[in-house]
This record gives C-alpha cells, structure tokens and sequence, in this order.
C-alpha cells in the first residue's frame, strides 16, 4: 500500500509574484484606512447626535414654558372680552 500524501502547511516560497503581494498588502492598508475612516465618522455622528439631543431637549422646555404664556395670554383674551361686552352692555343701557 501506498502512503497517503501529507499536506505541507501553508507557506510562502519564491513562487509567489511580488505584484501579487504588493496588491495584497495596498488592499490591506486601504482596508485599514477605510476602517479609520469609517470609525473617524462614527465618531461624528456620535458627537452630533449629542448635540442635537441637547437642542430638542431645549427645544420641549422652551415649547412647555410658551405653551404656560399662550395659556395665560388666552386667559387674559377671555378677561379683556368679558370686559368688553360689560362695556357694551354699559353703554346700551345708558343710551
């Protein structure tokens, strides 16, 4: 009987083209700098994302605060109209 082959590790030998280790290694240096880059904007969005919720949570208390003064200045139209018809109802009476 025959001896079944043995597989050798991998490994690199002379056969291997400089060209193909060249693309190889530009793709993986780009791949990191993608990779930085994509991490670089993550960050951004992150920072922004702060930003803009400390803006709306400003924004509810600046809305609740107007929503109190609209309340008041509809309850102060109200008053100013009861006066208003009193007034009227004065000077019909005293024509």
């Amino acid at each position: 009987m025959s001896q079944p082959e043995r597989s050798e590790p991998w490994h690199l030998d002379r056969r291997i083209p400089i060209a193909t280790l060249a693309v190889l290694l530009a793709q993986a240096a780009l791949g990191l700098m993608w990779l930085t880059t994509l991490g670089n904007m993550v960050d951004s969005n992150v920072a922004r994302l702060s930003v803009m919720e400390q803006r709306v949570e400003i924004m509810r208390t600046q809305a609740a605060s107007q929503a109190v003064q609209l309340g008041r200045i509809e309850e102060g139209l109200a008053a100013v109209r009861i006066d208003i018809n009193r007034l009227i109802t004065s000077l019909e009476r005293n024509r």
